[in-house]
C-alpha cells in the first residue's frame, strides 16, 4: 500500500535475479561438462603423440621381428586406452562423447548418436548444443582399427594415420575450447546483469 508500484518493480526484478542466478549454474553446468571432455582429450592426445613416435620407431630396420612385436602390443594396448576414454568418460552419467559405439567384430569404433544442449540467460532462451565427439574411418576410427590389428601388424600403424587422428582429436577440442569460451562470456555477462539489478 505504501509503495505498490515499487513492489511490483521490486518483485519483477527479484524474478529476473532468480533467472539470471540458475542461468548461471546452468551455463556453469556446461562448462564443467566441456573441462571434463577436455580433460580426457588431453590424455588422448598424449597417447596420440606416443603412437605417433611408436609409428617411427617400427620402421626401423635394426629391429627384429620380436622386437617390433612388442612394439605392436603398446599400440594395441593404447588403442584400446584410447576406446575405454571415449567409451566410459562421463559427466553425471551422461557419456560426454555421445555415446560411441564399438564394433568389436571388425574393430571399429563409431561416433555415438547423442549431445546436450545447454540452456542459459535470463529466461532460459539461449542455448549451445555440445555434439558428439566425431569418430571417422579416416581419423581416429581407422587409428583404432590399425592398433587393434598392430600385435600382428605393427607396421599397419602408419604414420599418416595417426596424423589424420591427431588432427580429429585437434578440431574436436577446438570445438569445445569455443563452446566453453562462448559460455564463460554468457555467464560473466549474467553475473554484472544480475548484480547491476
Amino acid at each position: 500500500a505504501d509503495d505498490a508500484a515499487g513492489l511490483s518493480i521490486s518483485e519483477k526484478m527479484r524474478s529476473q535475479i532468480r533467472g539470471l542466478r540458475q542461468a548461471i549454474r546452468n551455463a556453469q553446468d556446461g562448462i564443467s561438462f566441456i573441462q571434463t571432455a577436455e580433460g580426457a582429450l588431453t590424455e588422448v592426445s598424449d597417447m596420440l603423440v606416443r603412437l605417433k613416435e611408436l609409428a617411427v620407431q617400427v620402421q626401423n630396420g635394426t629391429y627384429s621381428e620380436e622386437d617390433k612385436a612388442n612394439i605392436g602390443e603398446e599400440m594395441k594396448a593404447l588403442g584400446s586406452a584410447i576406446v575405454d576414454i571415449y567409451k566410459n568418460t562421463k559427466f553425471n552419467g551422461i557419456n560426454v562423447f555421445g555415446d560411441p559405439q564399438e564394433d568389436s567384430s571388425n574393430n571399429t569404433l563409431t561416433t555415438g548418436s547423442g549431445s546436450i544442449t545447454i540452456y542459459y540467460g535470463e529466461n532460459g532462451e539461449q542455448s549451445v548444443t555440445i555434439e558428439a565427439a566425431p569418430i571417422s574411418t579416416d581419423g581416429l576410427g581407422g587409428l583404432i582399427t590399425a592398433t587393434f590389428e598392430a600385435d600382428t601388424n605393427p607396421t599397419g600403424v602408419t604414420t599418416d594415420i595417426v596424423e589424420a587422428a591427431i588432427s580429429e582429436v585437434n578440431t574436436t577440442r577446438a570445438k569445445y575450447g569455443a563452446l566453453q569460451n562462448q559460455l564463460e562470456h554468457a555467464t560473466n555477462n549474467m553475473a554484472t546483469t544480475r548484480e547491476n539489478l
